[in-house]
Order: structure tokens, then C-alpha cells, then sequence
């Protein structure tokens, strides 16, 4: 495990439907001072029981392997990337917010099911980083639910002296949440009954041509399936001239990927 990082296990304190489809749950966190300079919004690594199991071990990273390991092959979690929302360094919790797509995956069946006291561990970064370029006048952000949690961290960061342009696609009216920025923000929010199939985004990017040649002073935040992600991306480099250094693109979920192959990727192709 990198040294400027910390595993723990949280437990579940509250747990807040937003939508019909997007799940905030606060998670008691004795240690959460190992977290006081851990930027809002990063990704990190929370390790999920499967259903067989009553117990698990917080896993290790091997950098020779490549690989998660554990001490007893039994407790091995499942695990998955996903962005707190928030950390309360006062009333020692940690907030993460789920994007349901069914029950079907591991991660969306526990946090269905999750009910006070139900335990899981993660792995953060106890090191700041910053999620996005400061000082820039405009921040476009293009995100599915899943990216909903860190679009809320970066516009919590803007200045009022910036102007912020979100498209994000949900499931359902619903399922919108609202946004809070200093920054002078438009929405464009798309209403998704059928994510697993295709998303909206790249079609909807594909309409405003004054998001696509945004002046200088600006920077692309794209957090989504992976093929809206590229497809998003691709349409900001080839029909205008974003650089490669003005675009931060990440996928955390592909259409047609089994759950256990979920993952958090850089698009920089």
C-alpha cells in the first residue's frame, strides 16, 4: 500500500435515499483525524463483503504482484473505487454516496441492503491533491451519477469570480440533486431510464457548440461510463483544440463489464 494512505473500517451511521437511484450513507469513522488533509472528492478503494460473507480483511497491496492480498484468502473483500463525499473530522464520519444501477452488482446490493452498524473498510489517500487546475475562469464538468459526488466537491471549490457548465445524466427527474457552487453555474441535467444501454452525454456535448469552443482559461472535468467518457473527450479535442493538458476524462463503470471488473480509469488516449 502507497505510505501516504491509510485503511480503516467504517461503520454504517445513516442512510439517505437522494433518489429513487442515488444513495448517501454516513459511516462512523473512529480515525478519521488520519484524514485531515485528504482532499474531498478523491478516489478511493473500499472493500465490500460479498453476501456469503460475515467478515472481512482489510487488504494490502502488493506493488510486486500487482495485486490485493490478504491473510486469509477467505476474507478477501470484494473491492471497488468510489469517491467520498465528505469527511467530518468533528463528529468522525465519512460520507459516501452510491450510484444504484439495480441490485445486481456487490456494491449496490450491500449499500440496498445496508443497515446501521454494517461494517466495510477503505483505503484513502491522507495526502491533498488537487482535483482540479485553480485560477481558471471556465470548468466545464460532464458526468453520469456516478460522478456526481465528486462534481459536488469541485464546484464546492469555485470562486464566485469563475462560471461553471455541468451536463449530468441520471435516471430519473428524481434523482437530480442539487448543486452548490459559488461560481456562476448553468445545468443541463438528462433524464436516463436505461444507463446499462447508452448514455446521453456525447449527444447532448454534441448540441452546444459554445461548451465546445469555451475561450482559453478552461478545463474539462469528464466523469462517466467509458465509452460516453471517450466520446465526450474526443469531441473537445478533434472538433475544437482542447489540449490534452485542459482535459481530465476518468471512467468508473463500463456498459457490458461484469461487476467484478469495474474500475477506475484515465482516459488519456
Amino acid at each position: 500500500m502507497a505510505l501516504n494512505a491509510h485503511r480503516t473500517f467504517i461503520q454504517v451511521k445513516e442512510k439517505i435515499y437522494l433518489g429513487p437511484n442515488y444513495i448517501r450513507i454516513i459511516f462512523d469513522c473512529v480515525d478519521t483525524d488520519k484524514f485531515k488533509h485528504t482532499s474531498i472528492g478523491d478516489n478511493n478503494k473500499v472493500f465490500i463483503p460479498r453476501p456469503d460473507q460475515s467478515e472481512i480483511e482489510l487488504p494490502d497491496f502488493d506493488f510486486d504482484q500487482r495485486k490485493w492480498i490478504v491473510n486469509n484468502p477467505t476474507l478477501m473483500p470484494e473491492i471497488r473505487t468510489y469517491t467520498h463525499r465528505d469527511i467530518d473530522l468533528i463528529n468522525k464520519t465519512l460520507t459516501i454516496e452510491f450510484a444504484m444501477h439495480g441490485t445486481d452488482t456487490v456494491a449496490c446490493h450491500w449499500a440496498d441492503r445496508a443497515q446501521r452498524g454494517d461494517q466495510i473498510g477503505v483505503t484513502m489517500s491522507t495526502a491533498t491533491r488537487d482535483l482540479i487546475p485553480t485560477g481558471l475562469q471556465h470548468y466545464l464538468i460532464i458526468t453520469d451519477s456516478t460522478g456526481l459526488a465528486v462534481t459536488q466537491a469541485i464546484l464546492k471549490t469555485l470562486p464566485a469570480s469563475s462560471k461553471a457548465y455541468v451536463i449530468a445524466e441520471v435516471p430519473t427527474v428524481a434523482d437530480r440533486i442539487e448543486l452548490k457552487t459559488q461560481a456562476d453555474l448553468e445545468q443541463i441535467w438528462l433524464y436516463n431510464p436505461t444507463p446499462l444501454k447508452q448514455s446521453l452525454l456525447a449527444d447532448e456535448l454534441a448540441k452546444h457548440p459554445e461548451l465546445i469552443n469555451l475561450p482559453p482559461s478552461r478545463y474539462a472535468h469528464i466523469t462517466a461510463e467509458l465509452q460516453a467518457v471517450r466520446a465526450c473527450r474526443n469531441i473537445l479535442r478533434k472538433q475544437s483544440d482542447w489540449g490534452k493538458e485542459d482535459c481530465y476524462a476518468c471512467s468508473y463503470w463500463q456498459i457490458g463489464k461484469a461487476d467484478s471488473e469495474r474500475f477506475s480509469k484515465v482516459v488519456d488516449d
